[in-house]
């Protein structure tokens, strides 16, 4: 049973949490009164084999970090749906 588990996720059938892949994170860094700031990220394809982490300006909440998050899964989803193309054949 464990061989078999095992060789599904080395061909990719399905993955564990350790290997999938986050696409999505937040930074938190203090400034110099103790404030806490929330910088959202997202990785995006640089053109490269290696996909970079993109930065937003930072935010006063974790909220606000977690609905721009939101924003951005929503958008990859329309991009999703706008990417998928149809054509029509003429004779």
């Amino acid at each position: 049973m464990k061989k078999t588990i095992l060789l599904l996720m080395l061909l990719g059938v399905i993955t564990s949490n350790a290997m999938a892949r986050e696409r999505y994170k937040i930074m938190i860094r203090k400034d110099m009164d103790g404030k806490n700031w929330y910088y959202p990220m997202k990785k995006v394809n640089s053109g490269f084999v290696l996909k970079t982490w993109l930065t937003e300006w930072p935010l006063p909440t974790q909220e606000a970090a977690n609905r721009r998050i939101n924003e951005w899964k929503i958008e990859s989803e329309r991009e999703k749906i706008m990417s998928k193309e149809r054509y029509i054949y003429i004779n």
